[in-house]
């Protein structure tokens, strides 16, 4: 629970960065469509930034097994 209030804290310190200085990327979307026109909260548009990490982690991780294990079946 402490690491995921940690990463929910960094990204939304990270989000209030982008909402300043915005640049070509996810959070910078987040911040400047979501945030600014009030359809999120910071601290939502920070938890969605940890689903998103998760799940990138997660689909690139289980690749990574497929990819090895059928390297080791052939």
């Amino acid at each position: 629970a402490a690491a995921s209030t940690a990463l929910t804290d960094y990204l939304e310190a990270l989000l209030a960065e982008k909402q300043t200085h915005p640049e070509d990327d996810l959070l910078s979307d987040l911040a400047t469509r979501q945030v600014v026109t009030g359809q999120l909260s910071r601290r939502d548009a920070a938890r969605t930034g940890v689903l998103l990490l998760a799940a990138g982690h997660e689909t690139t991780a289980n690749m990574i097994e497929l990819g090895t294990l059928a390297l080791l079946r052939n």
